[in-house]
């Protein structure tokens, strides 16, 4: 009788033992490998965790964005289409162009949640990415993202931004016909804004009028980096100037370098 007692003990431990191995294997096959394509087109969603937001103002967006140049210049990445316009999540549709997807996408975020210093994990989990395999699935992911930015003008959706050189690469645009997306008539960033200066031109005439309030040229204006700063975040404030188009107003400045002054770096 001891004998089948000690039996089935150890019988029982065998299944014990070998459920925990099974349990084990099916936790690990949950997870399951990302497909990799170093020259393919990948759709990115990444969420932040419960009760956390990505971005809490445009001046989070700002930086993200920035975060997101920076990452492009360094691993040569095309951009295709994003949207920031959700706080808790943001979309991404960019090629890695012969790069590591995950070391791009674990660059961006690491950046990002340092610069948002939250006590705790600001995402909810890894972010999810789709290898894109055809035309058709392409231009429709586009248009899922685009929904916000046809109701709602904004530089943080780039539905409006294909004619703009300033984070998308645009030589998807021929290659996909991505013009028959856009409306023609699309709305204006920052639309609720009624007296925007619209034009480089007017910017340029609205710098040299606050230059004469301070008695200042515009030459030495530019000079006096604080001061010049101020101007650029004010002409931001005020105007539907793109980056591109404020660099050019304050003598020449980068994306990269007006981003950096937005952000106050």
């Amino acid at each position: 009788m001891k004998y089948f007692s000690k039996l089935r003990g150890r019988y029982l431990t065998f299944i014990r033992k070998r459920t925990i191995i099974i349990l084990k294997g099916v936790n690990k096959m949950a997870r399951t490998a990302r497909v990799k394509d170093e020259y393919g087109i990948y759709y990115i969603n990444q969420v932040s965790s419960e009760d956390i937001n990505l971005f809490n103002d445009n001046v989070d967006r700002d930086k993200f964005l920035s975060i997101l140049s920076t990452s492009r210049e360094k691993n040569d990445f095309k951009l295709y289409a994003y949207c920031l316009m959700n706080p808790n999540e943001y979309h991404l549709i960019l090629n890695a162009n012969g790069s590591d997807i995950s070391k791009i996408m674990k660059e961006i975020n690491i950046s990002y949640a340092m610069y948002l210093n939250h006590s705790n994990n600001i995402y909810k989990d890894r972010y999810k990415s789709t290898l894109i395999k055809d035309k058709e699935n392409l231009m429709l992911i586009i248009n899922k993202i685009h929904v916000v930015g046809k109701n709602t003008a904004s530089i943080y959706n780039s539905y409006c931004y294909y004619n703009e050189e300033i984070l998308i690469t645009t030589d998807l645009i021929d290659k996909l016909d991505l013009q028959l997306i856009v409306k023609d008539n699309c709305l204006s960033r920052n639309s609720e804004c009624k007296d925007c200066i619209k034009t480089v031109e007017d910017g340029i005439a609205k710098l040299n009028d606050l230059a004469q309030s301070k008695t200042l040229t515009i030459e030495e204006l530019l000079k006096n980096k604080p001061l010049r700063n101020d101007m650029i975040r004010l002409l931001r404030r005020t105007s539907t100037l793109s980056l591109k188009e404020l660099g050019n107003i304050f003598g020449g400045l980068s994306e990269s370098a007006i981003c950096k002054i937005l952000n106050g770096n």
